[in-house]
């Protein structure tokens, strides 16, 4: 309708508009590739109408929407650069010392690419900042979504650092606060979300019966809200979780069933041949307990296309931590089939890694 009223190549804000609701539509339904080409479009008619060096809050919106989504393709270095660009430009549009939500935003992001590239450090500091700037905002004692979101992603943070009690009192008062916005008995994404987390705390110190307690109520409320037969990253997170979880107890059919629910939907999403991190975790999962179950040949299939995506993943590197783990997983199995060159060419592959 806007093209029709507009012309076909008008550069016009409701069209640009409509591109970034586009955008955010297929965002919702886990379809980053088209939402980043939406998202894109929309940037090009923003940078055209408000002109191409122009500090505008909308031109940064796009930029920390390109980055986002970059991010979730795994372009972490493409991801931080946009996000960096969008702080830049909330910060000439509203002041370099303002609290402000964009700002807090955008802080977020940051972190949240530092934590997908590993910078750990890093990322708690631009969640802090976030979180400082929230709570500026909103006020200290004030139950908001964006001050939870905070406490998630700084909990997340910590798990990766190791520091698991510190990261589950982000994640208790994080589900707590959306409790206090949302209704205790409501389902919504960011409750299953917490669930999620406090689960994978759980799991990690060793308390299995609380964490799949919490991963099941995560993975009930995302089909709640997904559909029942929706393919979703989130749900297939919650069946790689619940899969872990009956990994660590022992119960390796249980852990079996669900590491494969995990990689189908992950397929499903990502594409079959899509060579995505998500599904590389699959297969090494499902591997480990072919292991376990002493069925060494599917093992061993698995850890070879492991091997394979994370290799497309990371190039001719001549040092790689991912990879030379694989190594370790194959030789590990063809040690197991009595392959014993085999096994050792392998160790030896993963040892000048290293």
């Amino acid at each position: 309708m806007l093209k029709a009223v507009y012309g076909e190549d008008a550069n016009h804000t409701g069209i640009a508009a409509s591109y970034n609701n586009i955008g955010s539509v297929y965002n919702s339904l886990d379809d980053h590739r088209q939402a980043l080409e939406y998202y894109i479009k929309a940037l090009a008619m923003q940078k055209a109408v408000n002109g191409e060096e122009t500090n505008h809050p909308d031109i940064a919106t796009s930029y920390n929407n390109i980055g986002s989504k970059y991010n979730s393709l795994g372009d972490y270095r493409q991801a931080l650069k946009y996000c960096i660009k969008a702080l830049a430009m909330l910060k000439a549009v509203y002041g370099e010392d303002t609290n402000h939500t964009g700002i807090a935003a955008s802080y977020n992001n940051i972190g949240f690419v530092h934590k997908s590239l590993g910078d750990y450090r890093q990322a708690l500091e631009y969640q802090t900042k976030a979180l400082d700037m929230q709570k500026a905002v909103y006020g200290k004692d004030t139950n908001h979504t964006d001050i939870a979101t905070s406490y998630i992603n700084i909990g997340s943070v910590y798990s990766s650092l190791g520091e698991y009690r510190q990261a589950l009192e982000y994640y208790t008062k994080a589900l707590a606060m959306l409790n206090a916005v949302y209704g205790k008995d409501t389902n919504h994404t960011n409750i299953a979300t917490s669930y999620n987390n406090i689960g994978s705390v759980y799991s990690i110190l060793g308390e299995y019966r609380q964490a799949l307690e919490y991963h099941m109520k995560s993975l009930n409320m995302r089909k709640a809200m997904f559909g029942e037969e929706t393919k979703h990253t989130d749900i297939a997170d919650s069946y790689n979780n619940i899969g872990s979880v009956y990994n660590y107890l022992g119960d390796y059919r249980q852990a079996l069933e669900y590491y494969t629910k995990a990689l189908d939907m992950r397929k499903a999403v990502y594409g079959e041949d899509t060579n995505h991190t998500d599904i590389a975790s699959s297969y090494r999962n499902i591997g480990l307990v072919y292991d376990s179950l002493g069925d060494c040949r599917q093992a061993l299939e698995c850890h070879l296309k492991t091997l394979n995506i994370v290799k497309a993943q990371h190039g001719d590197v001549i040092t790689n931590s991912r990879i030379a783990h694989c190594y370790k997983n194959i030789a590990i199995t063809y040690y197991s089939l009595g392959a014993y060159r085999q096994a050792l060419d392998y160790y030896t592959k993963g040892l000048n890694m290293l």
